[in-house]
């Protein structure tokens, strides 16, 4: 019996030995990837789950030092009980710092950075603008910022953040009070093609306060609850723009020109502007409309910019029937594109539609969504 019991602990202790060979063979087959593909695997992982990489073997120790890809997400960097600690938002800073500029040369692809909800008036304006100007040194293509300003304190971003080849850039603060603005060198970065903006402040604009935005390869912009400032005319002339979304609860001060003959997707969604000026959108396919702020002469000047438009969507959940519907037919143009028609959070009234049915000759499908 002892000698049957003595067998199988031999037996076993072989076995684990082997299974350890297994594990560290199959470890040493990952370390001999091309460091190509271990930047592609750690692109996707958090810089502090990055840096400890380094404890792994000899070869690990240095890569995290020339990783493409930096994801700074205070949530990972801070214990979930010290969160809201301010020396733990100090060391979060710090961290990134640390981080940066103990890298290599390699160039940097992409930067996101997501800090605390509440900084507690510890976000540091020149360490942002610090890490903003070392990726653009290194060429970086794609930049996403989640960052919260201190409160009532102005910071506009660095000027050859547009001037630079970044690609991509995407920018929220999840402070109410807007205090992050853009620089005019937004309005025609010859290499930005994804520009995602959200609560902040848009450039300036020109002496005159027409803020035109040219970018030449740019094809998806998202404005969300930006602030407008002190201007008088916001131009979205991007000729090779796609896809437009336009989301403000405030009302602006300034008026609205859209002229983009790529333009295929537009949403207008609580967009309230002083005026309306669409043109030259003869490839929209898909539209949006918000209409519940909209006066009836304002929603006819929309819907005349939309008559090339093929799938139109009007909805106003404050509303029971569209604004002035019985005068809509005397300025409405014809829509000889359109096929697809819905409305959504209106009554379920012949009255609503009328005057859009006889300007849509070629209807095919009428949808009514109450909400």
């Amino acid at each position: 019996m002892e000698e049957n019991l003595s067998q199988c602990l031999r037996f076993y202790t072989r076995e684990r030995k082997k299974n350890m060979s297994d594990l560290t063979t199959t470890a040493d087959n990952i370390s001999d990837l091309p460091e190509s593909l271990l930047h592609l695997i750690l692109s996707f992982l958090d810089m502090k789950q990055v840096v400890q990489t380094s404890c792994l073997s000899t070869k690990w120790r240095n890569i995290w030092r020339s990783v493409p890809v930096l994801n700074f997400d205070y949530y990972s960097l801070t214990n979930t009980s010290d969160i809201r600690n301010i020396s733990c938002k100090e060391k979060f800073m710090d961290i990134v710092d640390h981080i940066m500029f103990l890298r290599d040369d390699s160039g940097i692809q992409k930067l996101k950075l997501c800090s605390y909800q509440d900084f507690m008036g510890r976000y540091d304006s020149g360490r942002v603008d610090a890490w903003l100007l070392f990726v653009i040194k290194q060429q970086v293509k794609e930049i996403r910022l989640r960052i919260n300003p201190i409160y009532k304190d102005y910071h506009q971003l660095p000027h050859l953040l547009f001037t630079s080849v970044i690609e991509v850039f995407e920018v929220y603060t999840f402070c109410s009070i807007f205090s992050v603005q853009l620089p005019n060198s937004m309005c025609s970065a010859t290499r930005l093609r994804i520009l995602k903006l959200e609560t902040v402040i848009l450039p300036k604009g020109d002496p005159n306060g027409e803020l035109v935005l040219t970018c030449p390869v740019l094809e998806e912009m998202f404005l969300k609850y930006c602030s407008h400032h002190d201007l008088k005319i916001l131009s979205i002339c991007a000729p090779q723009l796609n896809n437009l979304v336009i989301s403000n609860c405030r009302a602006a001060s300034c008026k609205i020109k859209i002229c983009s003959p790529n333009l295929s997707s537009l949403k207008l969604i609580l967009a309230c502007y002083k005026d309306y000026f669409l043109g030259n959108l003869s490839s929209l396919v898909t539209a949006e409309i918000d209409a519940s702020q909209l006066s009836t002469k304002f929603l006819v000047r929309v819907l005349n910019g939309l008559c090339n438009v093929k799938t139109l969507k009007i909805f106003g959940y404050r509303r029971k029937t569209l604004p002035g519907c019985a005068k809509l037919g005397q300025g409405l143009n014809m829509f000889s594109n359109l096929s697809c028609l819905e409305f959504s959070g209106f009554l379920r009234s012949v009255r609503n539609v009328t005057s859009l049915l006889k300007s849509s000759p070629y209807i095919e499908t009428l949808t009514f969504v109450s909400i």
